[in-house]
């Protein structure tokens, strides 16, 4: 369980930021109570020109999939591979009304086809295991891309890529997904109903402010906590994780603070 946030900044040269919380919790299948917290891991990987999120529960087939689209030799994928399959996707996307057309095949096919295959096998596997359906097993997905087009979509169970919110004709965009995405969106919507907040006019850094707020109002939500990851993404930089950079930051200033209390009950000899 998790809460993702991902902002597309409407500037000129465009970008967009993605924020995740970084606790996993399992859930007690029986009575739905929280059954363990792991204070960090790691719900989002990162390619060349895109950076893929995970909402949802933990589970074998998640962690092939994520080590699959991390590039991992063992599983027989590369840098190259993990980019194909994402761009593929967003090309099924961007080309779909094209492909209805044609009406050469007896179904449409997902756009993000290996999301549906990973679904479609962890719940068989639960089905093994538990002997009934489960949704909750199901993985969704934030992706955000910058090539080959720019673009923030909700991937869903079945593997369809649907785009994100759009405020009134203005270019805001953004999208919560997770478990404290009410919350979340609650948030950004209260900003958006401000006369004194204007859309069009955010950049990176304003995007990050809202990130964060948004996520510090989702550690409502039992299943989001701990602190914050962050990936960047812009046509002149590229994607840019900053996830480590904050942990450790955070490390060093808690022990910084640790000492400065222990320096006032240091003994002291008169």
């Amino acid at each position: 369980m998790t809460t993702i946030v991902g902002i597309r900044v409407p500037s000129e040269d465009g970008g967009i930021v993605i924020a995740p919380d970084i606790q996993k919790s399992i859930e007690n299948r029986e009575d739905g109570t929280l059954e363990e917290k792991v204070k960090y891991y790691k719900k989002i990987v990162i390619g060349k020109t895109w950076a893929l999120a995970h909402a949802g529960g933990i589970d074998d087939q998640l962690s092939r999939f994520l080590r699959y689209m991390s590039g991992h030799k063992r599983y027989g994928s590369n840098e190259d591979l993990a980019n194909s399959v994402i761009e593929r996707a967003v090309m099924r996307y961007s080309q779909r009304d094209a492909i209805k057309e044609k009406k050469k095949e007896l179904f449409e096919k997902p756009h993000f086809e290996e999301v549906n295959l990973l679904n479609a096998a962890a719940k068989r596997d639960f089905d093994g295991n538990e002997g009934e359906e489960d949704d909750s097993i199901l993985h969704t997905f934030l992706l955000a891309t910058i090539s080959p087009q720019t673009g923030l979509w909700y991937v869903d169970s079945h593997g369809n890529l649907i785009e994100t919110i759009e405020y009134g004709d203005k270019e805001f965009q953004y999208l919560c997904i997770g478990s404290g995405r009410d919350m979340a969106d609650s948030y950004i919507e209260n900003l958006l109903k401000d006369d004194n907040f204007d859309p069009e006019n955010i950049d990176i850094p304003k995007a990050i402010d809202i990130l964060y707020g948004s996520l510090q109002r989702a550690e409502r939500n039992i299943y989001t906590s701990g602190p914050l990851d962050l990936v960047i993404l812009t046509k002149k930089r590229g994607v840019e994780h900053w996830g480590k950079r904050i942990r450790e930051d955070i490390t060093d200033a808690v022990l910084k603070t640790k000492e400065e209390i222990k320096s006032n009950y240091l003994s002291t000899s008169d």
